[in-house]
């Protein structure tokens, strides 16, 4: 059984994927995070620390591959300071201990947004528009300087996740709360990806040759919508599906910024994956998590 390494084990993507490849006979998953997670649930999971890798008390020399998620969850220039010298750190432990088959999770970020174009394509200008874009170039940079030709990487630049931190959650909180979803800008053009999701175009990679990798994929759902197109949709889901008396629904004017969807063709072409989570499969994961939370709170 072949070992992967996944960093950032405790965030949303990294779990998601730990998920996905838990009940997996060909992938012994090396789960990697600050402070040690217990995965008794999952027969072929081990929790290490990052700490354990830099000081290398964890070995390794073992390992098949790396799908490196781990990033901060604050913005603030401290914080993406922190966490690129954190990525260094983790480069050159792989780089150290003769790690091969790394991918590097980017994001849609890099590019620039500029909305003259259908989609973005790999070799779209580069020029991100904050802190956290300029921060996740550098780790692809960091990518080419650190290792050389001997060792198997790729960058996926990954569409934005569909979190709490999104719009999303709070039309959903909202329609629970006051019945109302408030829409400020309902034309702007989004493309949101389910984690689990992007937790299996990121395995497709991991299952196919990884010397046949690109230096660069683009990975979402190879489609885009309107924050009115959702608002509507979530509260349909939120009175059909679930019983929920239907939420009114106001809008209101707001700038449009320009936005462009990820080409997908070459993450398909090579590993054969397409998107199987649509908006409204979307939704009801984040409705079900919503409504859990509830029960539990």
């Amino acid at each position: 059984m072949k070992k992967v390494l996944i960093t950032g084990a405790g965030g949303l993507l990294g779990s998601s994927i730990i998920n996905k490849l838990s009940d997996s006979d060909n992938w012994h998953i090396v789960a990697a995070s600050r402070k040690h997670v217990r995965y008794e649930q999952f027969s072929n999971v081990t929790s290490v620390t990052n700490e354990e890798i830099f000081d290398n008390s964890f070995s390794l020399k073992d390992i098949d591959a790396v799908i490196h998620c781990a990033f901060s969850r604050d913005n603030s220039p401290a914080a993406l300071a922190d966490c690129l010298y954190f990525t260094k750190r983790m480069f050159d432990s792989f780089k150290k201990s003769g790690v091969n088959n790394i991918i590097n999770v980017s994001s849609q970020g890099v590019y620039a947004q500029t909305g003259l174009y259908r989609t973005l394509k790999e070799d779209s200008e580069i020029a991100p528009k904050d802190n956290y874009g300029v921060v996740k170039v550098a780790t692809e940079i960091l990518m080419d300087s650190v290792f050389d030709d001997g060792q198997n990487f790729t960058n996926v630049r990954l569409a934005s996740l569909n979190m709490p931190q999104r719009f999303t959650q709070f039309f959903i909180n909202n329609a629970l709360n006051a019945n109302l979803i408030k829409v400020y800008g309902a034309a702007q053009k989004v493309s949101l990806m389910d984690a689990s999701d992007a937790a299996s175009g990121l395995i497709s990679l991991i299952d196919i040759l990884p010397r046949n990798w690109r230096c660069v994929y683009n990975l979402g759902p190879g489609r885009f919508t309107t924050v009115g197109i959702l608002a509507q949709l979530t509260a349909r889901l939120l009175h059909e599906k679930y019983g929920f008396p239907e939420p009114s629904i106001e809008f209101y004017d707001k700038d449009i910024v320009p936005f462009t969807p990820l080409n997908i063709e070459a993450l398909s072409e090579d590993t054969g994956w397409t998107s199987t989570v649509d908006d409204a499969q979307m939704l009801t994961n984040m409705i079900d998590v919503t409504l859990k939370t509830t029960e539990n709170d």
